[in-house]
């Protein structure tokens, strides 16, 4: 690890000071989970897809197989499939 020195007004400084007393944890790890954080947040775009947490879609709407999926991928945008009309009421 690389140990580093920085100048800290003492409000905030007395504030991490006392967070990480009632969280039991040294004031340093405090600094770095907040360091990480701020870089995650500052990292440009165009990261990897992997990198990214997981969402919850939802429900499942029907099972696939993994090579279903990939065809999927593969095929879609270029033969897209038709759309289904959707009966509207005549006045």
């Amino acid at each position: 690890m690389k140990v580093i020195s920085v100048h800290v007004p003492e409000e905030p400084y007395a504030e991490l000071k006392s967070l990480a007393m009632t969280r039991g944890v040294p004031v340093a790890e405090l600094i770095r989970a907040a360091m990480t954080s701020y870089l995650e947040r500052e990292r440009p775009e165009g990261g990897s897809v992997l990198d990214l947490p997981p969402l919850d879609g939802g429900r499942q709407l029907r099972s696939f197989r993994r090579a279903q999926l990939l065809d999927e991928m593969v095929r879609w945008p270029a033969s897209p499939r038709p759309r289904r009309k959707v009966a509207t009421a005549r006045p």
